[in-house]
């Protein structure tokens, strides 16, 4: 993918050059900015997705302990843990 886009760069660079190339250089710029906006949508929606999946899983409860002598436990979102926070892992 990179190394088609890099291809695309070059080809579009040198038929911008008059003189050197025959081609009008839209013909090359046209599929380098389409593979770059397709890119550029893909990645954003794998993002997005990402960010959608990382809220879900910080919103998760977890019980973290309170008291290490009596073994007390509360209930917390995961994305209110701290460092230090000792955690109680059910199987």
């Amino acid at each position: 993918q990179k190394a088609a886009n890099f291809y695309f760069l070059l080809v579009a660079i040198v038929t911008s050059i008059p003189g050197v190339s025959t081609i009008p250089v839209w013909s090359t710029v046209t599929p380098l900015a389409f593979v770059l906006g397709v890119t550029a949508i893909k990645d954003g929606i794998d993002d997005y997705k990402r960010y959608k999946n990382d809220r879900e899983q910080n919103r998760r409860q977890v019980e973290v302990l309170i008291s290490g002598e009596s073994g007390e436990t509360r209930r917390t979102r995961w994305e209110d843990l701290q460092v230090g926070h000792v955690i109680k892992v059910n199987e």
